[in-house]
């Protein structure tokens, strides 16, 4: 297959899709990974009678597939994406502003994601504002209605509401959530999503029962991905056969999936899409380009750190970063300390990881925009790196 991609399948419209989504799974049996907890949801769906749920663990885990499935299980439904829909509504807060709250909306649930919302919604300021009235709201209507019966399973089911993100709620909100989750236990449910369950408070965990989704294993990965190939018509090379170095979009080789394995941090998705990635384009991009850009950053701090000048150049690339990018504060600390610790000694290791986690704290609990924590941890590193060199040169 030619390379500009003359008569070949990319161009077919159905293939267009992004492919973590196009085999994202849609019942309980495309289920690849996590065997030990895919029957606990299975059962955990069979019961009319269960405590609010958080789903916590790193993104590319697969929560979000298995809170599908679970509710599709839950209310006896095919695909739930097909009767929910994106909607919108004007909420009117307590200072009698209006803001606009997005969210999925279905017969049976609802599903908010506030990191997601409108860029004029500052997330910490008016999350508490959107839980007291949105939610609320939402949570007051579901007890009107009352419990519905499925005649099948001889059950009764709750509306369910999805919070997506929850970890991210300011502390008020998530104090305002507790509350309106214990006032609306009989015919409402909860269902938090998370990353990071020491954001949550501990208020909220005890009324919550906890699912730890963790992040596949490299052999579920690999199995993924073989079964993406084969679903694809993608033939699977092996490592010792040579194709003349002429690059065909059908053929791939063993050793290119291991090298996706390796660099997708275990995040399903991003193998899936590092694989699509090189099948249309023929080249296994490693490396998205906000990385080069840190890495960029991570050499002008290190080779000039006494320079005024280092911090003007590394700004613009800091800017693309954050705002063309939007990549968030806590992966873009993460990164800097993957890329900066094996180019430092053990007690500039220290310095910056200690400075990294301050930062990274600030970041995620003040209102300030996020390029100004991160701006200011390369210049206070820079000052202690400086100081650090000038003392190793006298004592040389």
């Amino acid at each position: 297959m030619d390379i500009d991609g003359e008569n070949d399948q990319y161009e077919n419209k159905e293939n267009n899709y992004y492919w973590n989504k196009k085999y994202e799974p849609t019942k309980y049996e495309d289920l690849n990974f996590h065997g030990s907890i895919n029957p606990f949801i299975l059962k955990l769906s069979k019961s009319d009678e269960f405590n609010h749920l958080l789903f916590y663990g790193h993104k590319g885990g697969g929560k979000k597939a298995r809170i599908k499935i679970f509710l599709q299980l839950y209310f006896e439904i095919n695909d739930i994406k097909q009767i929910s829909k994106i909607e919108n509504k004007e909420v009117t807060i307590n200072n009698g502003n209006k803001i606009n709250v997005y969210f999925i909306k279905s017969t049976h649930h609802i599903e908010i994601n506030m990191v997601e919302q409108e860029e004029n919604v500052s997330f910490k300021t008016r999350d508490k504002d959107i839980i007291t009235t949105f939610v609320k709201e939402e949570a007051t209507i579901a007890n009107e209605e009352g419990l519905k019966y499925i005649v099948t399973e001889k059950k009764y089911v709750h509306k369910i509401i999805v919070i997506h993100h929850a970890d991210q709620l300011s502390h008020d909100a998530q104090y305002a959530l507790r509350r309106i989750m214990e006032k609306c236990l009989n015919h409402c449910r909860f269902i938090l999503v998370c990353e990071k369950l020491s954001n949550i408070i501990e208020p909220l965990q005890s009324r919550c029962f906890g699912i730890r989704i963790p992040l596949p294993q490299e052999n579920d990965i690999l199995i993924v991905l073989k079964n993406v190939a084969k679903k694809e018509e993608i033939i699977l090379q092996e490592n010792n056969k040579n194709d003349n170095n002429h690059i065909h979009h059908h053929i791939l080789n063993e050793n290119k999936i291991q090298k996706i394995i390796d660099h997708c941090d275990r995040n399903i998705n991003h193998a899936l899409l590092m694989l699509q990635c090189y099948m249309i384009t023929g080249e296994l991009i490693l490396e998205q380009e906000w990385e080069e850009k840190l890495k960029q950053i991570i050499n002008i701090i290190l080779i000039h750190p006494q320079k005024i000048q280092s911090i003007i150049d590394l700004r613009p690339l800091l800017y693309d970063i954050i705002c063309e990018y939007g990549i968030p504060s806590s992966e873009i600390f993460k990164k800097i300390i993957y890329l900066i610790c094996p180019k430092l000694d053990q007690c500039m290791i220290t310095i910056a990881i200690n400075l990294a986690t301050k930062y990274q704290h600030r970041s995620c609990s003040t209102n300030n925009k996020i390029v100004y924590h991160v701006e200011t941890f390369f210049v206070f590193f820079m000052n202690l790196y400086s100081i650090y060199l000038k003392k190793s040169i006298l004592l040389k």
